[in-house]
């Protein structure tokens, strides 16, 4: 309750019934007197109910649901309790995302260029247009390059390619 005293005060001087008497039942619970609970509640202070210390209000996680916005144990009881909690997935039971990962298919064309084209994407291995041809040795920007699979397209050497220019790969395929 992020307001100034004397609006506290008169807030406080104004309740009745239900939320006077859990002020009154909260101030006993911890042991003090009313008035000194709200004198801890004007001074910007909360008490958490994990390590029953008063602290300043920034210590606490925000709890939109909670009559004064804040969560009731503080950040650090809070985070111990996630630490102690957490129980770690042995990595073989780690799941992927997306579909199950097929095999490598022997002699699959469309698989083999669709690996190197990952390996390029994720910086593994340089764009074709910026290496020289390895037949012409032409670089520029007027011819596009691309890599060329020499050895097959087999399991073995879907990873063996070299950048040819688009003409020296047309040529290479015919």
């Amino acid at each position: 309750m992020a307001v100034s005293s004397l609006a506290f005060r008169s807030y406080v001087a104004n309740l009745s019934g239900r939320r006077l008497g859990a002020f009154k039942t909260a101030a006993a619970k911890l042991g003090i007197t009313f008035d000194e609970y709200v004198e801890r509640i004007e001074r910007g202070q909360k008490n958490c109910i994990d390590c029953r210390q008063w602290k300043d209000r920034s210590q606490f996680h925000v709890d939109a649901s909670r009559w004064d916005g804040l969560a009731a144990k503080c950040c650090e009881c809070s985070s111990v309790r996630h630490r102690d909690s957490y129980d770690p997935i042995p990595v073989e039971n780690y799941k992927r995302f997306g579909p199950e990962r097929a095999e490598h298919r022997d002699g699959d064309k469309e698989q083999a260029r669709h690996l190197v084209n990952l390996d390029v994407a994720n910086g593994k291995r340089p764009n074709p247009n910026d290496l020289f041809c390895a037949k012409c040795g032409h670089k520029g920007e007027d011819k596009r390059h691309e890599y060329h699979h020499h050895m097959g397209y087999s399991v073995e050497h879907v990873y063996d390619v070299v950048p040819l220019c688009s003409e020296c790969h047309a040529d290479e395929h015919n």
